[in-house]
């Protein structure tokens, strides 16, 4: 795997990401994105990057065993070598690179299919979006249920504003960062509106 390390950078990555992501499957993307956070973790030891790094490199080759653009085969190889790679490394995977990776498949899946759900095809596509602009819309945008006071929406507004604020970002890919930045504009929006009414 080793040998495939200097196939990877971050922008070839993405690329990858961004133009394959239907193609390949939400499978095949979580793994890669989980790696890829672990990857950026710093605590990370050099030996678990140096495999990431392999598995990475062999994702984004364009040529590898199978073709990436034969229909439904083509990124079963890779699967195949992420998944490897994320058992090898599974003791430093951390349940915040998982949560960063279904984050951004779930926002890469609604920016390329115009859906919001959490299945890649088939009749099953998750629950519907609220209508923009209404009250239950921005209530869903700050994840807040029942009776809202205006201490609880203070504080979830701040726990949401560090959490995509750019400098809680910036090491995450640029993907996650044009996810955080269009998340924050809604979030901002969301609290101006609620604090209309309960703030």
């Amino acid at each position: 795997m080793s040998s495939y390390a200097n196939e990877y950078d971050d922008r070839s990555f993405w690329e990858k990401v961004r133009r394959f992501a239907l193609k390949a499957g939400r499978h095949v993307v979580r793994e890669a994105l989980v790696l890829y956070y672990c990857l950026k973790d710093p605590t990370t030891p050099p030996r678990a990057k140096a495999i990431i790094v392999g598995a990475l490199g062999y994702f984004i080759l364009p040529f590898d065993f199978i073709p990436d653009l034969i229909p439904f085969a083509g990124f079963t190889d890779d699967l195949a070598v992420l998944i490897v790679a994320a058992r090898t490394v599974l003791a430093h995977v951390k349940p915040e690179h998982r949560s960063r990776a279904k984050e951004l498949l779930e926002w890469e899946w609604q920016k390329q299919t115009g859906r919001t759900g959490k299945h890649g095809g088939g009749r099953k596509t998750g629950p519907t979006t609220p209508k923009p602009g209404t009250e239950e819309y921005h209530r869903c945008v700050l994840g807040l249920e029942g009776r809202i006071t205006a201490e609880s929406l203070r504080e979830r507004y701040r726990t949401l504003a560090q959490k995509y604020h750019p400098d809680k970002v910036q090491h995450l890919g640029v993907e996650f960062q044009e996810m955080a930045e269009k998340k924050l504009k809604d979030i901002n929006a969301a609290y101006e509106y609620l604090k209309q009414k309960y703030g």
